[in-house]
Parts: C-alpha cells; structure tokens; sequence
C-alpha cells in the first residue's frame, strides 16, 4: 500500500510540476507577443470582386464593408471588367464624369487620372499611356479592365492586383498614407 501512495504522490507531484511550467511558459509567450505599440502611418484598403456578383467586400484596415453595385462584374474577351465608379470610390477617390467629352475623371492626394471612354487612352498626372481595352458603357456605367485601373495607381499585378481564378474573384489592395 505504502508503494502504491507514493506512485501516486509521485503522479501528483509531476502534474503539479507540468502545470507550473506550464504557466511560465505562457507567462514566457504572453510576454514576448507583445507588440510594440506605435501608430499606423498608413491605412490598408482591400476590394474583393466577384464575377457576376453586385456585391463588391470592402476592407478598410480590416473592417468590412459590403458595397452593393447596381452592375456586376464580367468577363469580356479574358479581362475581367467593373463599373469604375464603384472601384475608385471604394479606393476612396473622387469620381466625376463629363458627358460633353465622355471622360471618367478620378482623383485623390496623389493622383488625377483621366480615361476618355472613346479612346484606349489612360492619362494619370499628364502622363498617357494607352490601354489594352478601350472602355466600354453598359446600364449607364463606364465599365473598364480592373487590371488597367489598378495598374494607372501603381499597383502591381501579384501583389496588389490578385486573381483567383477558381472563385473568379479579383483582390485589390492599395496603402493610403494618413494625412
């Protein structure tokens, strides 16, 4: 009897022991995952699109957004286009259209981008460069390549501008700078 008394002291105190290094241990994590707290210089912006889906996600540092647009998204000849508006709005840019030169205008901090529906032309800050796809105008909205209007605010394909082609969704993700 006494043998059996001291096995299970011995089982006792090894799981006295367990625990307690157990709790240091987390002691130990819960320490070193404290981050340095310092203030965001920037906000991260993340769009999802789904083809043929009005609904377009909107993160904006992690809080989510649904935008319901009143046209989806489609796929014409391999690129995926969007109603602009509704893109560069959610990018939080300035969105005007002049009807006597058919030109979209959309505008932030950083940039002025000008796309002449009737032309294959993109002009950002004066600059012009030519598109794949010219715009195109269905149910009212100026519908372009995704592509092409992220790539017009520097975003690069991969990295910012990301296709996923088993759910047909594109993610775009621009960094605004706070002011």
């Amino acid at each position: 009897k006494e043998k059996t008394s001291e096995k299970v002291e011995t089982k006792e105190d090894k799981k006295e022991e367990a625990k307690e290094e157990v709790k240091e241990d987390v002691k130990e994590d819960v320490k070193e995952e404290k981050p340095e707290v310092k203030e965001a210089d920037e906000r991260i912006l993340k769009m999802i699109l789904t083809v043929v889906c009005k609904d377009l996600e909107k993160y904006s540092n992690g809080d989510k957004t649904i935008i319901e647009m009143d046209i989806a998204p489609y796929i014409k000849d391999g690129r995926t286009m969007i109603p602009i508006r509704y893109l560069a709005e959610a990018l939080e840019m300035k969105v005007s259209w002049d009807a006597k030169t058919r030109t979209v205008f959309l505008e932030d901090d950083n940039f002025k981008i000008e796309i002449p529906v009737d032309t294959n032309k993109i002009i950002v800050n004066g600059e012009e460069r030519e598109s794949d796809v010219m715009p195109e105008i269905k149910s009212g909205r100026t519908m372009l390549p995704i592509a092409n209007i992220a790539r017009a605010l520097g975003l690069v394909d991969g990295k910012y501008i990301i296709w996923d082609a088993a759910n047909k969704q594109v993610t775009i993700i621009r960094k605004i700078p706070y002011k």
